[in-house]
């Protein structure tokens, strides 16, 4: 009787452990997804300089949730610093316990 109580236990928690590490793949696959993206638009920005209609076709692209910018102009070059905010949603649990913000700032140096 205990050896099936033993079992049924190692069971329950196998499935548990199994459960959520494939939350954290997930997770992990998406966050670095969207470190990909919001790279993508920074290097866009970074080479050509911002083009709002440009950028914000990007971010539509890639469902970005945020996108902030602020243009600090100084003598020689203008600084950009940016904020990418993208909400990731876990399948798990019907509640939002495991749900996150994933949140990506950046400061561009560019000279004009």
């Amino acid at each position: 009787m205990s050896n099936q109580f033993g079992l049924i236990l190692s069971f329950l928690f196998l499935s548990v452990f199994i459960t959520l590490s494939s939350d954290i793949f997930s997770y992990q696959s998406f966050t670095t997804t969207f470190y990909s993206q919001t790279m993508s638009i920074v290097n866009d920005i970074q080479k050509n300089g911002y083009n709002k209609y440009r950028t914000d076709e990007l971010v539509e692209k890639y469902e970005i949730d945020l996108f902030q910018i602020d243009k600090v102009t100084q003598t020689d070059f203008v600084q950009y610093k940016i904020l990418f905010v993208k909400n990731y949603e876990s399948k798990l649990f019907i509640d939002n316990t495991l749900d996150r913000k994933v949140v990506k700032r950046y400061e561009i140096f560019r000279k004009e």
